[in-house]
């Protein structure tokens, strides 16, 4: 668990941090990859580690055409009213303002682009989040883990059933 305090330095994949750790009256640099979610070591850089664990290295390091094969997935489940764009994502607020990156995802039409983000928010087991473009919600699969993909489809059919 990652309870120290911690200065982020990002050097490229893999994601490297360099926090500084008290351990009783010496305060000692440590290089290490560190997060809670993916039960990495916090004590060793393991080069490549970062792309294939952290969340966020796995995402920016995905492929455009591993994402276009996902949304043109995605879009022919939901039918007519999906179809898939080309999108910028942003990579971050903090350590990277500004900053963007190519990606894809689908765009979803509806009588109302409100009432169909407020639905695809709730119920289910998780939210699906996405933004309103130009009248259209859309739904950036940078952000969406690939293994959530049958799940976001079986919600998006779901909802625009019920819109009917």
């Amino acid at each position: 668990m990652c309870s120290f305090s911690i200065w982020h330095r990002m050097i490229g994949p893999p994601l490297v941090i360099w926090r500084v750790v008290s351990s009783g009256k010496s305060v000692s640099n440590q290089r290490s990859v560190c997060s809670r979610n993916t039960g990495l070591s916090t004590r060793s850089a393991i080069p490549g580690l970062a792309v294939s664990q952290v969340p966020v290295w796995v995402m920016i390091a995905t492929p455009v055409a591993d994402l276009r094969a996902r949304a043109e997935w995605l879009a022919e489940r939901v039918g007519e009213a999906a179809a898939v764009v080309d999108l910028e994502s942003t990579i971050g607020g903090g350590s990277l303002p500004g900053q963007t990156i190519a990606s894809l995802g689908v765009a979803l039409t509806s009588r109302s682009a409100d009432r169909l983000l407020a639905d695809i928010r709730r119920g289910g087991r998780q939210a699906v989040i996405g933004r309103i473009e130009d009248g259209r919600v859309v739904l950036d699969l940078r952000t969406v883990e690939p293994e959530r993909d049958h799940e976001v489809a079986a919600k998006l059919v779901a909802v625009f059933a019920a819109q009917g």
